[in-house]
């Protein structure tokens, strides 16, 4: 079985269109009060199909792949109450104007899985190849997210138009830090944020999230556009296409390489 996506093959339906969508905040204080706050953000969806969709404010691998060869991620505490303390790394090993081809390695307990992803310049995810099978469409999209589980977080809160962007415009969240910290062979100027009030609750672009408790540290590094979660902690539940889970995890990334 060849390890390389066909140009017919199906891809896994997150492919990208962006709407405008109102988006809403609001939070409950000790004292019985409400704090909320309205804002109107573009978001960006990804599949059509009823059962393979997947929508977020923004995922953006391309950049991430485009801007950093390398990128390795230590990933802990419970998801739905199961515990996970792993280790992800992956590595770009060849791109070209039309496509990604990233191998994905997550360490847990000792044991190495790997992954091989494909993935095309318009954001579309076309292939996932995992123990020894080429996955694609609905079967490929779930083998995709688990390979890239701590990247889906990363992006999902740290870009601009992600969760914290969205919580900084409407000030639910202000900076307690400034600093620099070194990723490896990357030094990254990083800005420490916390919660103005707790829980914070939305609904947006098909996501919604209550979150208890966060701490996050975002990193921009020189000359590279695409913030970067370096480091964050977060508890409470969210929702996506269906799919709910709760989370009480911290996301520490350890290691940045630049491509080029």
């Amino acid at each position: 079985m060849t390890q390389s996506p066909a140009a017919t093959t199906p891809s896994l339906s997150t492919s990208a269109s962006s709407t405008n969508t109102g988006s809403s905040t609001s939070a409950s204080t000790t004292s019985g009060a409400s704090t909320s706050a309205t804002s109107t953000d573009a978001c960006t969806t990804f599949g059509t199909r009823p059962n393979n969709t997947l929508a977020s404010p923004l995922l953006n691998f391309t950049q991430m792949f485009a801007d950093y060869s390398e990128m390795a991620v230590h990933f802990n505490g419970t998801v739905d109450g199961n515990g996970v303390d792993a280790a992800y790394n992956y590595t770009v090993v060849s791109q070209d104007p039309q496509a990604f081809r990233v191998n994905v390695t997550s360490t847990y307990v000792g044991y190495a899985v790997h992954f091989v992803d494909y993935l095309w310049r318009n954001g579309t995810a076309a292939a996932s190849y995992f123990d020894g099978q080429n996955y694609t469409g609905a079967e490929g999209l779930p083998i995709f997210l688990l390979s890239m589980a701590p990247y889906v977080v990363a992006n999902a809160f740290g870009s601009e138009q992600g969760i914290l962007g969205q919580l900084q415009s409407l000030g639910a969240i202000h900076p307690v830090y400034a600093g620099t910290v070194e990723l490896g062979p990357t030094l990254a100027n990083v800005t420490t944020y916390v919660p103005s009030f707790l829980p914070l609750a939305q609904k947006t672009c098909g996501i919604s999230y209550d979150i208890t408790a966060l701490s996050a540290q975002v990193g921009t590094i020189p000359e590279e556009p695409l913030r970067l979660i370096t480091a964050m902690s977060v508890a409470g539940s969210f929702s996506a296409s269906g799919v709910s889970e709760s989370l009480d995890v911290s996301v520490q990334v350890t290691s940045v390489t630049r491509s080029g």
